[in-house]
């Protein structure tokens, strides 16, 4: 089962986004980032030095949220991913996040699984 997980970014808090990465970092090397132009993409290029493998897609202009999982959804289609977890910049997930999904990733009728605070 191929999971890709995707983080949508607008300048990100660097501490908080480097929380949010070692998080999603133990569960998967497979991470896109999506930057929609960024005024520290410096600073989130330097952070990334520490993160091998993360592809960062930087758009030159901010088109939005939905433009940004857009691109994070057709990278997961043209490179075969079974599932995408979607994230913002500061989302940290819980450190087994992905073990409690894959219970239910096999559900034939399961199109999407969202989290909640219960």
């Amino acid at each position: 089962m191929k999971i890709l997980i995707g983080v949508v970014l607008f300048n990100p808090e660097i501490k908080r986004l480097k929380d949010n990465l070692e998080a999603v970092w133990s569960q998967s090397k497979k991470i896109i980032l999506v930057d929609n132009s960024s005024s520290n993409i410096t600073e989130i290029k330097e952070l990334l030095k520490d993160f091998q493998g993360i592809v960062l897609v930087e758009n030159l202009k901010n088109k939005g949220i939905a433009f940004a999982l857009n691109q994070i959804l057709e990278n997961a289609k043209s490179n075969e991913f079974n599932w995408a977890l979607t994230l913002d910049q500061d989302s940290v997930i819980s450190l087994n996040l992905i073990e409690v999904y894959k219970k239910y990733l096999s559900e034939t009728k399961l199109a999407l699984i969202r989290c909640t605070n219960e």
